[in-house]
């Protein structure tokens, strides 16, 4: 749960140990429960007791992992919300497309000192409505998304061919991407085209959260006798206050952003079975850990 080794934790109190979320279970009254964050995806839900034992005073904690009811609830609610927008949406910037287009045809009836702001303003709404069924396709994706395809597949290649995507973005930032794949890894099962889109947004947020002048590091490894893929690097790190807000559907920083990128990495990832994290602790780089 804590992750970190025993020899730096044993004899400590809750409010002692150097673990963000412990603080709030420390605080917790009797008979108070809280739903915290872990690692990655991971939600535990903690309840403060007391009881007495001999005349004394004794604390209880029960640890509930609640991770996979809770994904499931979060997504039946979303895919639902997203189904219904995307069918009502789509409908109706379907057909206003076509008006437009239609209208485009008309044109040349137009006086001729109105002709191009009739065709301007056509042209700008009609990019505006492909802009908007995009918008709304890249959210039904994630709820569209197909059982995985399992292959065997050689890791190594996957990350090298992906990392080549952005190796002249980062050149143009002053940002030094590595690559370390160990050898001996042996090739793993699973669905090529989706554990790319994976990597392909793990590393852009890796790249965006450096911005210019740092490291992104990809390496893959073995850990207790299983491939691991981790991706650091040397931004300034993920407050604690959203970094308890990660993995939530679709919950994005970015001005712009839209929180699909983390989303379906999570839905990819999970229908995979891999286990997966995202850390940033003081001082330290920023990791995302894919146990394979």
């Amino acid at each position: 749960l804590l992750m970190r080794p025993a020899t730096g934790l044993l004899g400590l109190r809750l409010d002692e140990l150097p673990v963000p979320f412990v603080a709030r279970v420390a605080g917790l009254a009797p008979g108070e429960s809280a739903v915290l964050p872990l690692h990655g995806s991971r939600r535990v839900r903690w309840l403060k007791s007391r009881f007495l034992d001999r005349g004394f005073p004794r604390m209880l904690l029960v640890v509930e992992e609640l991770s996979e009811e809770l994904r499931r609830s979060e997504r039946a609610a979303y895919e639902k919300i997203i189904r219904t927008l995307s069918h009502e949406i789509g409908n109706s910037i379907a057909a206003s497309a076509s008006l437009v287009e239609s209208g485009l045809h008309y044109k040349e009836q137009i006086r001729p000192e109105d002709r191009a702001d009739f065709e301007t303003a056509l042209s700008v709404a009609n990019t505006r409505l492909r802009h908007l069924n995009a918008f709304v396709r890249e959210y039904a994706d994630v709820v569209r998304l197909p059982p995985p395809h399992l292959t065997p597949c050689d890791l190594g290649r996957l990350v090298e061919q992906v990392a080549l995507l952005f190796r002249r973005e980062c050149e143009g930032r002053t940002i030094e991407l590595s690559v370390e794949v160990q050898g001996g890894t042996p090739p793993v099962s699973l669905d090529e085209h989706q554990i790319e889109q994976v990597l392909v947004n793990v590393l852009r947020n890796a790249i965006e959260a450096v911005d210019r002048r740092g490291s992104v590091a990809v390496r893959l490894g073995k850990a207790a006798g299983r491939p691991v893929l981790t991706v650091e690097d040397s931004g300034p790190g993920i407050p604690a206050d959203v970094q308890a807000a990660l993995f939530t559907p679709f919950f994005s920083t970015k001005e712009n952003g839209r929180g699909i990128g983390l989303t379906l990495a999570q839905e990819i990832l999970t229908q995979h079975g891999f286990g997966f994290a995202l850390e940033s602790r003081a001082g330290e780089p920023t990791r995302f850990t894919i146990r394979l």
